[in-house]
């Protein structure tokens, strides 16, 4: 089975704002430490900016990791048949789309650490609560690249994700096996795992979620189905997302908050596969997301440092402590991001055209 126009459609539409999310959640802090212990902004906004904060930033946003590792299972598992012909080509592939992109940026963000915390102008906000990447010798410099031991996230830390997706790539034989023999036993496990927060795997601290949402993604690919089902009910689904999420933002502190939490981003990965359903019929929408889908990897892999610098720089000028700053420089700094982004895409793609396709693994 190969993916159909409209379903390949309804996925491509979400990569644009599923990373404009990404993005929102690396903004969500109203306070930035510097390497001089000082600290500016607050840790105790009032009310309503902590309650804009955390509907965004962590409550709607916190689909968007899920929903990429579902995808990807999905996509991985439409038309893979386990032979070794089949999973070879697969496995070339992602050391295209995923390893390739993985080493240059986290060689490009290397390189930029290495400098910026070692000259004087630039080292105090590269500093304090990152490590020194050039104090990291023999294996503690592959812990900190790769991410795993020590350090749980690469030096480019966005790419937990990558790295994560990877590992899963090599363990699609194992997942394929569970998948076949005893499906929901095996997503049944890995689902309670998940919701009560206890996979560590050795050496490499797999993300719960990653697991979870590929392996569900990818049971999905192997039975072959489509959106109907999620279709027939995606009015009640979405207002069902959306009584939950209002819930879920005034439970925040309580007890049993994480279990809350993840029944929120369960829903909300379904409920924002409903949603396609009626954004695709949306013509101004459909073209919009469908022409930016191209730079969402880019702005993916280059959003961070730039996003931190962006509001160190910010928090030093303004100095916010009100709440209306706060939420100024929340909106304020991912939109100067992302525009700096696609401003540089632009450019590398006139310049380097070969370099950027390489880099973003072809989404180009």
């Amino acid at each position: 089975m190969s993916l159909d126009t409209k379903i390949s459609e309804r996925i491509e539409i979400l990569r644009f704002p599923l990373i404009l999310a990404i993005v929102f959640i690396h903004a969500y802090a109203a306070q930035i430490e510097f390497s001089d212990n000082t600290a500016i902004g607050t840790t105790v906004p009032s009310t309503y900016s902590t309650w804009v904060r955390d509907y965004i930033s962590d409550i709607l946003a916190r689909v968007s990791v899920p929903l990429f590792f579902a995808i990807s299972g999905f996509l991985f598992f439409i038309n893979f048949d386990m032979s070794l012909q089949s999973y070879i080509k697969k496995i070339k592939s992602r050391i295209k789309t995923l390893l390739i992109p993985f080493l240059i940026w986290n060689i490009i963000i290397f390189a930029f650490y290495a400098f910026a915390q070692n000259f004087s102008l630039t080292a105090d906000y590269f500093t304090g609560t990152r490590p020194l990447v050039l104090d990291q010798e023999g294996f503690k410099f592959m812990e900190l690249f790769f991410g795993f031991g020590t350090f749980p996230y690469p030096v480019a830390y966005q790419f937990w994700f990558i790295r994560d997706l990877m590992i899963l790539v090599l363990l699609t034989p194992m997942i394929f096996y569970f998948l076949k023999k005893t499906a929901y036993l095996y997503l049944g496990i890995i689902s309670a795992i998940w919701a009560l927060d206890l996979l560590e795997l050795g050496m490499v601290v797999i993300d719960p979620i990653s697991i979870v949402f590929f392996s569900w993604g990818a049971f999905w690919g192997m039975k072959k189905y489509n959106f109907c089902f999620i279709d027939n009910h995606a009015k009640y689904i979405m207002i069902f997302y959306l009584i939950l999420s209002l819930f879920d933002l005034i439970t925040k502190e309580h007890i049993y908050s994480v279990y809350i939490e993840n029944s929120t981003i369960l829903i909300g990965t379904i409920a924002t596969i409903a949603l396609t359903k009626y954004l695709i019929k949306i013509d101004i929408f459909k073209k919009y997301f469908l022409s930016m889908a191209q730079y969402s990897f880019f702005i993916f892999a280059f959003h961070e440092p730039f996003l931190s610098i962006i509001r160190k720089l910010s928090f030093k000028l303004f100095h916010p402590s009100d709440d209306f700053m706060i939420l100024i420089l929340y909106f304020l700094c991912p939109i100067i991001t992302i525009i700096v982004a696609l401003k540089f895409y632009k450019i590398l793609e006139k310049i380097v055209p070969k370099l950027l396709y390489i880099s973003v693994g072809g989404r180009t």
